[in-house]
């Protein structure tokens, strides 16, 4: 997760956010795959759960409603969650929950200590559900869902937390997130920006969603009608890079190499991202390996002593077809948000605009701030403390904090692949270069590296640095 303070173009203030209606619930087919164990959803028993990210108009399916708690309460969820669904057991049988029969999670009724972790619509606050294997207390999920420290497997510790509001229509992560960090405290004008030059600038803001994380950009030059017609361009192409890298959307690219372990013809997007993965891969010695994501999934469920599946030298892509050995699968969230950053600030370019910041998981500063000279960033660790300030123009900053989102067990979510274990090295490393997908997988490598490896690695791309390591 990355934790980035904007500054130098106008307060954002935090505004009151509208609950939305909740969105349908989706039919399960046999076509759906589960999120962790990326297998047909139709060959596991029991109740499932789908989850809605705002922005995406598919759910993440899962296979378990304890995977689902897994998701929302510890691992890589960033957006904001919708609406959450799962199978009304008072209405099916255990094995087959049925393909239509979706409550909300806020308008059920869980099992928290039983075998089976969780089941649905008891009938009545503290009652015991069921016995053997299934049984356990049934509580109402208006008290919030997911009770901070419960894990499936090894049970609750500490006190409630918050999560999905009664009817269950939105959920969002406890703590700052960097991008609710950047929109809260963006600051108002410093280093010289006078009032009267913001007040000059016409200027346009979009906020938006790319990767199931909020994102936004600022042009100088055009008033908001007049960048309506070029925000839309925006929002195209951030949905159709969402339908090579998304590991959340079924039917992306990425999702149907993990399912087939191969993929026929694919995007060239994908194969430059993979060509520049394996660049960084080889130069920090193995940390950086997007085939880590079984591991990861594995991690995020609890499993401690899970073992790598193979590593990047087990991956053969060409412009025919891209192959994995059995078992493995990828994640590029170490590298797709820096490149979608850099893929819509170069359509912007086109669009013959000079002066902007894009952020869509990274950010990419271009041109001049309102009244001259280059933009103003600013670093924040995982609990918005600035830790520092930079001046950029025409370069791209990435910042990886390794627990900056905490998995089971305490660990931090970058995970060296070299040793299987969560980066423990340092706190937060921020990294810029003219690319901001070579900053984003840099930043996330040099969390696992010392100084004199990470020197190493960063001599491999020209004019990459390291601008905070603490």
């Amino acid at each position: 997760m990355r934790f980035v303070l904007m500054m130098g173009l106008l307060m954002l203030a935090a505004c009151k956010e509208e609950l939305a209606d909740a969105p349908d619930p989706v039919s399960l087919t046999a076509e759906n795959v589960a999120h962790y164990c990326m297998m047909n959803i139709s060959e596991h028993p029991g109740p499932k759960a789908q989850i809605f990210l705002s922005g995406l108009p598919e759910p993440i399916f899962f296979a378990q409603v304890r995977d689902a708690f897994t998701y929302i309460a510890s691992a890589e969820q960033e957006g904001y969650i919708a609406a959450v669904y799962v199978n009304d057991m008072a209405l099916a049988p255990w094995d087959t929950p049925g393909a239509d029969n979706w409550m909300l999670a806020g308008d059920a009724h869980f099992v928290v200590g039983s075998g089976k972790a969780v089941r649905h619509g008891c009938a009545g606050t503290g009652t015991v559900f069921g016995s053997g294997e299934g049984a356990g207390f049934c509580r109402p999920a208006r008290w919030h869902i997911v009770p901070h420290g419960y894990h499936p497997r090894r049970g609750l510790s500490g006190p409630g937390r918050a999560g999905v509001p009664a009817g269950g229509k939105r959920m969002t992560q406890t703590g700052f997130s960097r991008r609710r960090f950047l929109q809260i405290t963006a600051a108002a004008p410093i280093m010289g920006m006078s009032l009267p030059a913001q007040a000059a600038a016409p200027v346009a803001r979009w906020q938006g969603v790319a990767l199931g994380a909020a994102s936004q950009i600022i042009l100088l030059g055009l008033s908001e009608g007049e960048a309506a017609t070029v925000f839309a361009h925006v929002r195209a192409e951030i949905a159709r890079l969402e339908g090579i890298f998304s590991l959340y959307q079924p039917q992306s690219a990425l999702s149907r190499l993990n399912v087939a372990g191969r993929l026929d013809r694919p995007a060239p997007e994908l194969l430059e991202v993979l060509s520049l993965s394996q660049g960084v891969w080889q130069a920090s010695q193995g940390a950086f390996d997007p085939t880590v994501q079984p591991l990861w999934r594995a991690r995020a469920m609890g499993e401690v002593e899970a073992a790598p599946v193979g590593d990047f030298a087990d991956l053969r892509f060409t412009a025919d077809r891209v192959v994995m050995k059995p078992g493995m699968a990828l994640t590029l969230n170490g590298i797709a948000q820096g490149y979608i950053t850099d893929r819509v600030a170069a359509l912007l370019r086109a669009e013959g605009l000079r002066d902007l910041v894009v952020d869509a998981g990274e950010q990419r500063a271009l041109g001049e701030r309102p009244g001259g000279g280059a933009w103003r960033m600013g670093v924040a660790d995982p609990g918005g403390r600035l830790l520092t300030e930079l001046s950029l123009r025409d370069r791209a900053l990435a910042t990886s904090s390794p627990r900056g989102t905490v998995l089971p067990g305490g660990q931090g979510h970058i995970l060296d692949a070299r040793t299987g274990e969560a980066a423990q090295m340092w706190q937060t490393v921020s990294v810029t270069h003219d690319a901001a997908a070579v900053a984003d997988a840099l930043s996330t490598a040099a969390c696992c590296l010392s100084v004199a490896e990470s020197a190493a690695m960063l001599a491999q791309f020209g004019g990459a640095e390291i601008v905070y390591r603490g």
